[in-house]
């Protein structure tokens, strides 16, 4: 069964890929969290600015797993001397997804020039992604009843708010399956699906003769 050999090879390799870009968080933490801190500051303070402010720091607490928080603020909370600290997970909001998503590419059934593309491609594309998330992650509390309103929404629209939000920035099913849809997007062509869904026949009909 040489096609259930060769799934089964794509499988273990990116699941060795996968696990060996997890186990370098301890590594590459140092240069990529604070590139993306930089980045992040700079899209959402030059949005917000002057009313709202955005900043991502360091985790300035203690409780383990967090590395990174958005400080949020406005006019009038920075003239009461408030500020909101938003905690973010790096290893599973940001790196854990994107170690996936580097996984799929590399080990997809294509020309590596493709897959240089295609990652490439990727790794834009999540960020974008990521930026999305934050942003409505920073929306939802810049528009609760507070010194810190910078928006007004009806209750409705408020709770989908919020909803959207818990979706896209804390939800585990939300941050590895996104990863999966981008991999699919900039990988493939039309006609690769059909040699794909051949490999596939083949497969199911050996499975079926050998049962």
């Amino acid at each position: 069964m040489p096609q259930l050999r060769l799934l089964s090879l794509y499988f273990l390799s990116l699941l060795a890929i996968y696990v060996a870009l997890v186990a370098l968080w301890s590594v590459v933490d140092g240069a990529y969290l604070p590139a993306l801190r930089a980045v992040e500051t700079e899209v959402f303070s030059s949005y917000f600015q002057p009313e709202g402010h955005v900043e991502f720091l360091p985790y300035a607490g203690k409780k383990p797993g967090l590395d990174l928080e958005i400080l949020l603020g406005t006019r009038k909370s920075r003239a009461l001397n408030q500020m909101i600290a938003v905690p973010v997970r790096g290893l599973n909001r940001c790196y854990a997804p994107m170690c996936l998503l580097i996984s799929l590419v590399l080990v997809s059934p294509v020309p590596w020039r493709r897959r240089s593309m295609a990652l490439l491609m990727a790794l834009v594309l999540f960020h974008v992604w990521l930026t999305f998330g934050f942003s409505w992650a920073i929306v939802d509390k810049f528009s609760n009843d507070d010194v810190f309103a910078l928006y007004s929404f009806s209750p409705f629209v408020k709770k989908a708010v919020s909803f959207v939000s818990m979706t896209l920035t804390q939800s585990t099913f939300t941050q590895f399956v996104v990863p999966v849809f981008i991999w699919v997007l900039v990988t493939f062509r039309r006609g690769d699906w059909g040699r794909l869904v051949g490999v596939s026949q083949s497969t199911t009909s050996q499975i079926r003769k050998n049962n």
